[in-house]
């Protein structure tokens, strides 16, 4: 199993939320627990750093949906879908001027909901991939150092579960957080100490601590499945018998 996309809903409709949950569970993605005002949605996107927002436009309190995109997008970088049962041209201009990823309108079908989140995570990735948040810097006998923004963050190798390539790039998965850095996968493979780490598949390097369980064709860490690719799995059990 893949790790999934996390869809955050704030709407002040139970009913609303729940089959929107519903639906986007059984699209394949993970939605979180909805949220029926801004506050609450505020400290979901903290804590649980969703993927991409699905926002009602009238929340029915003091702080709208459109209010409630503007704020968000102050301290997080997040692509944002509106709902509203409303599209006339001074609702549509002020979602506009939040450059949303992409709105519906109420009721919502389910062809055009899974089109639109497909574009806006799609179009989000395309737009950022050319600007990784991080870059691998170097390596201690324990311990990485991540360039995050204008700053050196020390993970712990003990931390890290898998590297995942992307493009050009690399995502760096810990059990809270993943991150983007601007290096190729062969580059990272390259620094990292192979008694810890192993490539398994031509875009997945896995800690070799972190394996749960190994299965014909899949790895699995943290609940997650990584494939094997055949010409890696005699390597990966070579690794596993000497631990």
């Amino acid at each position: 199993m893949e790790v999934k996309t996390k869809i955050l809903i704030v709407e002040d409709d139970p009913i609303i939320a729940e089959d929107l949950q519903a639906t986007l569970n059984e699209f394949g993605y993970e939605a979180l627990e909805p949220a029926d005002n801004a506050d609450a949605a505020l400290k979901s996107v903290r804590i649980n750093e969703p993927d991409l927002c699905m926002l009602d436009v009238h929340l029915g309190h003091e702080i709208d949906g459109i209010q409630l995109a503007d704020m968000i997008n102050k301290d997080h970088n997040i692509p944002i879908v509106f709902l509203t049962a409303f599209n006339d041209r001074s609702t549509i201009d002020r979602i506009m001027a939040t450059n949303p990823a992409g709105y519906l309108v109420k009721p919502v079908d389910e062809r055009n909901l899974q089109t639109t989140l497909e574009l806006a995570l799609h179009s989000f990735h395309r737009t950022h991939e050319k600007q990784p948040e991080s870059s691998f810097e170097g390596i201690q006998s324990d311990s990485i150092f991540v360039k995050i923004k204008d700053r050196l963050v020390k993970i712990s190798l003990n931390e890290i579960l898998y590297l995942e390539a992307y493009d050009n790039y690399v995502f760096l998965h810990t059990k809270d957080k993943k991150h983007l850095l601007s290096s190729s996968l062969k580059s990272v493979d390259e620094k990292l100490p192979s008694n810890l780490f192993l490539r398994v598949h031509r875009s997945y390097i896995v800690n070799l601590k972190k394996i749960d369980g190994i299965g014909q064709s899949y790895i699995h860490v943290n609940r997650t499945e990584i494939p094997i690719g055949k010409t890696y799995r005699e390597r990966l059990m070579a690794a596993i018998d000497l631990l």
